[in-house]
């Protein structure tokens, strides 16, 4: 499970000081990590350096309105999996149809309402925790599976090649050259060894003392 002292990072667009401000003052009351930006054009550039887990987006925006750019952070595979909610002074149901459509989750009326903003804000950013919390247990697993299988096909090739032992020696040939079962274990099958005394071992020791 994600670690519940994590603060989110939200991202807010919106070509209103106030707005912005209003918005930051109330996210970040709640223990929110917030930053703001007024032009959407900027929009890309400043996800790629804040990664945000949740952006708020203005709808109407003069230098490039908010359903756009949406669309345009969904064809992107570095961005496309960011909750976008966006910030709507207009509640018409074409309007808000097409947000939904470029790929927005969610919505806020404007003027904020304290409530609604951070319901809205907290419902997204769990889901987003933990969608990331499942996609890092998941490539965690894999990498295991992986780590199996190279064992695995290690065992196979031991089982199946032909090993050449020097009996008095104890060493192993490898391409005309002989290294010890220690070297081999450990740089042919990557496989450390510690060192024991076999019981039948135990008695000769004990003979000769």
């Amino acid at each position: 499970m994600f670690d519940r002292d994590y603060q989110a990072k939200i991202l807010i667009i919106d070509d209103q000081a106030l707005n912005l401000k209003l918005a930051s003052t109330i996210l970040k009351a709640k223990g929110y990590d917030t930053r703001c930006i007024s032009e959407s054009s900027q929009a890309t550039e400043a996800i790629l350096a804040y990664a945000p887990d949740l952006i708020l987006l203005d709808i109407m925006m003069p230098d490039l309105d908010g359903i756009t750019l949406c669309k345009q952070l969904k064809s992107n595979p570095i961005t496309n999996d960011i909750p976008i909610i966006f910030i709507t002074a207009k509640t018409a149901s074409e309007t808000l149809l097409s947000a939904f459509e470029a790929g927005g989750v969610d919505f806020v009326s404007k003027p904020f309402q304290t409530e609604e903003l951070l319901a809205r804000v907290k419902t997204h950013v769990h889901i987003r925790l933990l969608q990331k919390n499942l996609t890092d247990s998941f490539q965690k697993l894999e990498k295991k599976q992986h780590e199996l299988l190279s064992s695995q096909k290690q065992v196979e090739e031991l089982k199946s090649a032909m090993v050449k032992i020097c009996a008095w020696t104890k060493q192993i040939e490898i391409d005309g050259k002989w290294i010890s079962v220690e070297e081999y274990f450990t740089t042919h099958l990557g496989i450390q060894l510690t060192h024991g005394v076999s019981d039948s071992a135990a008695k000769e020791i004990l003979k000769s003392l």
